[in-house]
């Protein structure tokens, strides 16, 4: 896998992770509108994946996952209609901006998510110049961590135009799943470790799939 995770197979898609954070009392109202949103986003052509997910400790944060054919088909789907008219209603609903990240899509398979299951979003900054050994390392953990009980998906992410910027995402059957890959050697050493290479630890999100 190692020097082959990102080629030419994919290199013209791309992974987007979208946030959004609704006001108290308001997420029920958006999570309504946000199922018509992907009934219609997941007929579009060129939309490979696009799920919703709801943030465990803050049920206020929204996370949209999606996959793109290329940019063309996401810039087609951010002047839809549907997302024109999904924008207009939710503005007295949400808090903030929308944060969003443009990643490189990698060879892994299409994600599957259940509503049972746990779904991570772990964001990792390398330090300066270290971008390129601590990819090789994130790629080294894959196939370890994919032959564990419970891996479902663990996809690594590059972000376009930031060099420095790697994500996992990550779907584990349970959540007892995840517990015990946290206990394996392949991770531990990762973690004793990562001083050396990453900038401000490693940001988890822990999500339930919505829809």
């Amino acid at each position: 896998m190692k020097n082959h995770y990102f080629n030419e197979d994919t290199k013209n898609q791309l992974a987007i992770v979208a946030r959004q954070e609704t006001k108290v009392g308001k997420t029920e109202e958006l999570i309504h509108l946000i199922e018509g949103l992907v009934e219609d986003t997941r007929k579009e052509n060129g939309n490979l994946c696009y799920n919703v997910f709801q943030d465990i400790d803050n049920p206020t944060k929204i996370l949209f996952y999606e996959m793109w054919k290329d940019e063309a088909a996401f810039n087609a789907h951010c002047e839809s209609e549907h997302v024109k008219n999904y924008r207009n209603k939710i503005q007295d609903l949400v808090e903030g901006e929308l944060v969003l990240d443009i990643y490189e899509r990698s060879i892994a398979p299409i994600p599957t998510s259940s509503k049972n299951g746990l779904v991570l979003f772990a964001q990792i900054k390398a330090i300066e110049g270290k971008a390129a050994e601590l990819q090789t390392i994130l790629e080294d953990l894959i196939p370890l961590t994919l032959a564990e009980k419970g891996a479902e998906h663990y996809e690594l992410h590059k972000q376009k135009g930031e060099a420095n910027h790697f994500m996992f995402h990550e779907t584990w059957t349970t959540v007892a799943d995840w517990d015990a890959h946290m206990l394996t050697k392949h991770l531990i050493d990762f973690l004793e470790i990562i001083s050396n290479y990453v900038v401000g630890g490693i940001n988890v999100s822990k999500t339930k799939l919505i829809f």
